[in-house]
C-alpha cells in the first residue's frame, strides 16, 4: 500500500529544496555582483541569505558546485530572454536583428547578471562546465546565430559566407559591447554602437 502522507511529505520536501536552492543561487549572484567573485565566500552568501553555511553545504557540495548551477541559471535566463524575441521575427534578418537587440537589452535590464557572468568567466578556474567562457557554455549562444545565418542562406536572404566565423564575430562584438557597457555605464553609447553593428551586418550579410 502506498503511504499517501509519505508521498505528500516527499513532494513538499522537494518543493522546499527547489526554492531553497533557487534562493541561494539568486543571493550568490547578488553577492558576487556587489563584492566580486574572488572576494565572495560561502560565508558571505550565507550571511546575505540569512542562513547558515551548513544549509548551503547541504544543497551544494562546494563553492564551485554552487557557481556551476548559478552560471547555468544566469546563462539560461539570458538565452531564454533572447530566444523569446528571436522567435518573434519572421525573416532571417528580423531574427538576427532581434537577437542583437535582445542581447543589448539584456545588458541594460540585467546589467548585474552580465557582470556576474563576466566576472566568473574571467576569474573562475574550475571545470569548463562552470565557466561561461568555455566552449561547452559558449556554443549555446553562438549556435543560435549560426542557425539564423543558415536559415537566411537557405531562403536566399543572406550571402553564402562562412557561417561559423560570421557567428563567432557577431557574438564576440556583442560581448565586447557588453564589456564596454560594464566599464563605462554609458547606455547612449551602447545603443549607438548597436545601431552601427546592425548596419554593418546588414550591409555585409544581406544580398543586394
Amino acid at each position: 500500500m502506498i503511504n499517501k502522507n509519505a508521498s505528500a511529505d516527499s513532494k513538499k520536501g522537494s518543493f522546499i529544496s527547489y526554492f531553497r536552492r533557487k534562493q541561494i543561487i539568486e543571493v550568490a549572484a547578488q553577492t558576487i555582483a556587489e563584492q566580486g567573485f574572488n572576494s565572495t565566500s560561502l560565508e558571505d552568501i550565507a550571511a546575505n541569505a540569512g542562513i547558515s553555511k551548513g544549509v548551503i553545504s547541504y544543497h551544494f557540495n562546494n563553492k564551485y558546485n554552487l557557481i556551476k548551477d548559478m552560471t547555468s541559471s544566469l546563462l539560461q535566463q539570458m538565452n531564454q530572454f533572447i530566444k523569446q524575441q528571436v522567435d518573434q521575427g519572421e525573416t532571417a534578418l528580423e531574427k538576427l536583428h532581434n537577437y542583437i537587440n535582445a542581447s543589448i537589452e539584456f545588458f541594460c535590464v540585467k546589467r548585474d547578471h552580465f557582470l556576474v557572468i563576466m566576472d566568473v568567466g574571467i576569474n573562475n578556474n574550475a571545470r569548463e562546465e562552470s565557466n561561461p567562457f568555455s566552449p561547452f557554455s559558449y556554443r549555446i549562444c553562438r549556435s543560435q546565430i549560426e542557425d539564423i545565418i543558415l536559415s537566411g542562406q537557405k531562403s536566399n536572404e543572406f550571402n553564402q559566407l562562412p557561417v561559423k566565423p560570421m557567428a563567432a564575430n557577431i557574438q564576440a562584438t556583442i560581448d565586447g559591447l557588453g564589456i564596454q557597457y560594464i566599464f563605462t555605464d554609458d547606455k547612449a553609447l551602447l545603443l549607438e554602437c548597436k545601431k552601427e553593428l546592425l548596419k554593418m551586418i546588414e550591409t555585409y550579410l544581406c544580398k543586394r
